[in-house]
């Protein structure tokens, strides 16, 4: 990183050295562009940002405040929760999903992780929905798996009910039991912030549950930020490390919150997925009215009065919302 980012920006065109270029358009991993799930299938129209030596940045496509992928992912959920009554049903949401990514000019980003392109390289071969989710045994184990989890986590009243529909979002689109382990987690920790105990607190109870020591880990930082990549077993410490980090690095929660993202804007590797989930956690702990003025406004403003509808619209229909809004 070259620059210091404190505010929304159009993506550059290219990036030397982009894994979009070395990546398989056919299915998951690195490999050949021969493939055209990318461009046919799925992300209609943009193969031809993955070919080889091109470059191209991630999300070249987007602009200043757009949602990339899996934020949309998560919206899509959003809404077809609410459209159901506030009920959990796989199979809406793996319906929604096949027409969302099948249909062309429904999003304007450009990279497709690992698990999507197999799991749409199987649906083409004929597999039916339920036998998609696959795993290539390194790049399906991710920290963006959790994305769509943070709503699945706030349905239902019942905590072991949340954690069990949780691990299940992510089993829809991946075959990773890593990663449905830690859908459960995650879901844990975020309602426990929503219902009053600190982030920090959070983060450091969420650390011994997977063998991190977070304090010690800030502590001996020597005042930098984690740089990693998009792995579970790497990423995931990595978000638990900011928030531990910046939750009350300001008397301001808000402020405390946008100093996080920043940060972590600026710290490099991966730093989407993460984003997301730092913001799940700070954000449950700062509250919606607390949040800074500039970060909503900045939001695209072809996405904000949607997403904002989407939200009031989940929300209403969210048991375990709506028991806390009684309270």
């Amino acid at each position: 990183i070259n620059a210091e980012y404190m505010g929304y920006v159009t993506p550059v065109s290219k990036l030397p050295g982009s894994i979009m270029s070395k990546s398989s358009t056919g299915g998951g991993g690195r490999g050949s562009y021969n493939g055209d799930i990318i461009g046919s299938v799925i992300f209609h129209g943009k193969k031809k940002y993955w070919a080889p030596g091109s470059d191209f940045h991630y999300h070249n496509l987007l602009q200043a405040g757009d949602n990339t992928l899996e934020g949309l992912l998560m919206r899509r959920i959003l809404d077809v929760v609410a459209k159901g009554g506030g009920k959990f049903d796989r199979d809406a949401i793996t319906d929604d999903y096949i027409q969302f990514m099948t249909t062309p000019d429904t999003h304007n980003d450009t990279y497709c992780g690992t698990c999507h392109r197999m799991w749409f390289a199987n649906r083409a071969s004929g597999k039916a929905p339920k036998d998609c989710p696959d795993n290539d045994g390194h790049n399906v184990d991710t920290c963006d798996a959790l994305v769509t989890v943070v709503p699945i986590a706030y349905l239902a009243q019942d905590e072991s009910q949340a954690v069990r529909e949780s691990a299940e979002t992510v089993a829809i689109t991946r075959d990773s039991k890593l990663s449905m382990g830690m859908a459960g987690r995650f879901a844990r920790a975020l309602r426990k912030v929503a219902l009053g105990t600190s982030a920090k607190d959070v983060a450091v109870e969420l650390g011994k549950d997977i063998r991190y020591d977070v304090a010690r880990e800030v502590g001996q930082g020597r005042g930098g930020d984690p740089l990693t990549a998009c792995y579970m077993d790497s990423a995931f410490p990595a978000v638990l490390h900011m928030v531990y980090k910046y939750a009350d690095s300001a008397a301001d929660p808000g402020e405390s919150f946008e100093k996080a993202l920043w940060a972590n804007v600026n710290r490099g590797g991966e730093n989407v997925a993460t984003g997301a989930l730092i913001g799940a956690l700070l954000g449950a702990q700062c509250g919606f009215s607390r949040l800074p003025k500039s970060l909503i406004d900045g939001l695209a403003r072809s996405q904000a009065a949607a997403l904002e509808a989407e939200v009031e619209a989940f929300l209403e229909s969210s048991p375990f919302a709506m028991q806390q809004c009684s309270l």
